[in-house]
């Protein structure tokens, strides 16, 4: 089948980070020219959500000892 355009999409919701590294291999394998929508670009490795809710915890835990000692 000839196709002129792929448009492919993926959701970080839905994906868990250990697929990760297939979806960039399969994206690198694609026999096409590439663009990108820039507020779209995928970024591997993800950010860590984790790692990203803990930092945010112990800034507002931070903020809560200011206030309380002042």
């Amino acid at each position: 089948m000839a196709f002129d355009l792929v448009f492919v999409c993926r959701s970080g919701a839905w994906v868990p980070p250990w697929a990760d590294a297939s979806f960039t291999d399969f994206l690198h394998s694609a026999p096409m020219p590439r663009t990108v929508f820039h507020r779209n670009r995928w970024v591997h490795p993800r950010p860590d959500p984790g790692r990203m809710a803990d930092a945010k915890a112990a800034l507002y835990s931070k903020v809560e000892e200011i206030t309380d000692n002042s």
